[in-house]
């Protein structure tokens, strides 16, 4: 055979493999693409927020609202506390408590994290440094009475991360750790775990990184009623929700929005460190839920999130309505009933105040 035929023939019998190879790719790829659908919102309102409280120096912090009332976690003041009370009907400072220090009842951080208890009237204070839970009376913090309980933090608490610790009620928690994506349990005793998620496109050899991107770029916020929770995550957007049904974790529903991309700093480590992409959309990066809705920081560009728009969705992951703030949002809590919320807003020239909104 000359080797003009010889070329011919290796033409002939490479090309049908290359074109099957990237039909093949480019399927797959097709495929991937397909599982992502950005959200279509029907309705955008524009929510101007009302001053309730310009005096209180406030700086970045979180809030939770208890019946009618504001708990805000602060730098702590010149009394040493870093908790505060607000009236959600006026804005009005009520009262300060919990103080810094490594003694029984007292707190290391200057912004400790926090969760509330409902039903028992109660605010749980995560310090993770001394493993412990700071347990405070809301009856005895507004009448001024030294009730104040300590409380250990389960066996490997290292392991938590602090800033998804929720109380769902009468003793009962969720978090998440780096061992398992959830975790429903008391302070002695496991109720469940829930160590699935959504399957990226990483290789199976690869499956902890999928599970830090989860951990790393995801957010968590739970219903009023403490019997529901959703998840999140930025850097791209998927969001999940499920329930918390008896002894169980039972994910409700999924909704796959933008493609994750992210950037690995090493994927030999156990717990493989994940940064955001320059390319990926900035996705969700906090969530703030009642028993009907959840509502949603939301970016759907790049490398750019203005905390001023709110996306909103049911409990099926549906997407509803946006919302769009006049100033930027750094905490909030939308009220029972769904007709208004309180926030921390902060304004163009970097100053923070206390806001109500009607929705």
């Amino acid at each position: 055979m000359n080797n003009s035929l010889s070329y011919a023939v290796c033409i002939y019998l490479v090309l049908p493999i290359v074109a099957l190879l990237t039909f093949i790719s480019c399927s797959d790829n097709a495929a991937s693409e397909d599982l992502y659908h950005a959200p279509i919102f029907s309705d955008s309102t524009q929510i101007t927020l009302l001053p309730i409280n310009e005096d209180f120096k406030f700086s970045g912090c979180s809030l939770q609202c208890i019946d009618t009332l504001i708990i805000v976690n602060n730098m702590a003041d010149l009394s040493g506390n870093v908790f505060h009370l607000f009236s959600a009907n006026s804005g009005k400072h009520l009262k300060s408590f919990g103080t810094l220090g490594r003694e029984p009842g007292k707190v290391t951080f200057q912004k400790t994290l926090f969760s509330i208890d409902n039903h028992q009237k109660c605010i749980y204070a995560y310090d993770s440094s001394q493993d412990k839970l700071v347990v405070f009376s809301l009856n005895s913090v507004l009448s001024g009475k030294d009730d104040i309980l300590d409380m250990a933090l389960p066996e490997n608490s290292y392991k938590i991360r602090m800033e998804r610790f929720y109380s769902l009620n009468d003793g009962l928690f969720l978090w998440e750790s780096t061992d398992n994506r959830f975790i429903m349990s008391y302070i002695i005793g496991t109720i469940a775990e829930y160590n699935d998620f959504p399957k990226l496109e990483e290789p199976e050899e690869m499956r902890k990184v999928e599970r830090a991107y989860y951990s790393y770029m995801g957010t968590l916020g739970i219903s009023d009623d403490r019997m529901k929770f959703a998840s999140a995550t930025s850097s791209g957007c998927i969001l999940e929700t499920f329930a918390c049904a008896g002894d169980s974790i039972v994910p409700i529903a999924i909704n796959r929005m933008f493609k994750p991309v992210y950037n690995c700093l090493d994927n030999t480590a156990d717990f493989p460190y994940i940064v955001q992409s320059n390319g990926a959309v900035s996705g969700i990066c906090a969530l703030s839920c009642t028993d009907n809705y959840i509502y949603a920081d939301y970016s759907d560009v790049p490398n750019k999130t203005t905390n001023k728009v709110f996306a909103v969705f049911d409990w099926d992951c549906r997407p509803v309505r946006l919302i769009n703030f006049n100033d930027k949002i750094i905490s909030m809590d939308v009220l029972e009933g769904d007709s208004f919320g309180c926030a921390l807003a902060e304004r163009e020239d970097g100053t923070i105040y206390l806001a109500r909104f009607e929705l």
